[in-house]
């Protein structure tokens, strides 16, 4: 059986200056990812895991559908590449930016300059090499949170350094959990800190994603200034976990376990 490897994100390689707790706090969150990554080829910066882990991890999954997408991006044999958008290619670069505007609800205008000042880039490749989704951890203007957060209704938007998004999956892709691969690198990404995220309320999918990865809904639909749709605002406490050491915090992951089909 092949050793697992987890994505752990450019910046988390090393431990460096953390205490002996938070230490094993952050390793513990990075290596709970295993049973997604199981067998899912990797490139950049990656953290090594024994087959036993990762048959632990499996086995802490509770729901069958997270065990099936595991399975399922296995024997696809997907690479997830993490990295800034320094170390990108002109072509990496520019493939990402043509997959973020397939939801044509993201501006082309001033895109490129977004993704460059992003924290990291995460792209799944498939074994030709295609692009099947990609997602970033974004440093939004000061100006674009502000104006998210009071449209929401809430305040506190210097709180949170990090925005998650310009997460896309190919159609043929979806329902195959690779938006939860995605979130959970990226999140493994930002490291200890406060991040924020912002959906359709029409997207299921994602709204249940963010929910099982601890994120919390955070004031009001409000309208979106691209299309007749309403948008939500979602944030995610670095102190937040859940009960079992996977990231999720206990409201959050209360609610999905009430509310399984959400």
């Amino acid at each position: 059986m092949p050793v697992a490897h987890v994505v752990i994100g450019v910046a988390l390689a090393s431990n460096t200056g953390r205490s002996p707790r938070k230490k094993a706090s952050h390793l513990s969150r990075r290596v709970a990812s295993a049973w997604i990554a199981y067998g899912v080829k990797t490139e950049g910066i990656v953290y090594s895991v024994s087959p036993d882990w990762s048959a632990k991890m499996r086995h802490t999954c509770r729901n069958p559908e997270e065990e099936a997408g595991r399975a399922w991006a296995e024997r696809r044999g997907l690479r997830v590449v993490v990295k800034p958008p320094a170390d990108c290619t002109a072509v990496e670069l520019e493939g990402f930016r043509q997959m973020v505007l397939r939801e044509w609800q993201v501006s082309d205008e001033g895109l490129a300059e977004r993704i460059g000042r992003s924290k990291v880039l995460v792209i799944v490749y498939a074994p030709d090499d295609t692009m099947v989704a990609v997602g970033a951890a974004k440093k939004p203007q000061a100006s674009y949170a502000q104006r998210i957060f009071l449209k929401a209704g809430v305040s506190g938007q210097d709180n949170y350094e990090y925005e998650v998004g310009y997460i896309y999956v190919l159609p043929e892709y979806r329902g195959h959990l690779l938006s939860r691969l995605l979130m959970e690198a990226l999140i493994d990404a930002c490291g200890d800190v406060s991040i924020f995220a912002t959906t359709r309320e029409d997207n299921e999918r994602m709204i249940r994603t963010n929910r099982r990865l601890g994120f919390i809904q955070a004031g009001s639909p409000f309208r979106s200034e691209r299309g007749q749709y309403n948008i939500l605002l979602w944030t995610r406490e670095v102190e937040g976990a859940r009960p079992d050491g996977l990231g999720f915090t206990p409201t959050a992951w209360e609610e999905t376990e009430r509310n399984p089909g959400r």
